[in-house]
């Protein structure tokens, strides 16, 4: 990852970074032992030095009911169109994108 992020930025290209949708049952545990925060802490740091990252998106409460996964890793057709859909909405309001 630090390898592309670093020849992205001297490429002056922009990178947005999220998180995957990660299972509620999982987040529960995450939230109560503090394993979230240390991961978005975590990566905020590490991404801080890349002028290219112009945004982080925490994402992992996106479709992360149990029935939008296949697995414990995978999301199923239907909860890939919900993240996809709010992925889709907060791209749109970073306003990266301009219209033609």
């Amino acid at each position: 990852m630090e390898k592309i992020l670093s020849l992205l930025s001297e490429q002056g290209i922009a990178v947005v970074v999220c998180t995957p949708p990660v299972p509620d049952y999982q987040l529960i545990l995450w939230n109560r032992f503090h394993v979230r925060q240390g991961v978005d802490d975590f990566l905020k740091l590490r991404l801080r030095k890349y002028r290219s990252v112009v945004a982080f998106l925490d994402m992992m409460d996106v479709a992360s009911e149990r029935k939008y996964f296949v697995d414990t890793l995978h999301l199923s057709s239907q909860g890939a169109e919900i993240y996809t859909a709010e992925l889709s909405k907060k791209l749109e309001g970073l306003h990266l994108f301009s219209r033609s």
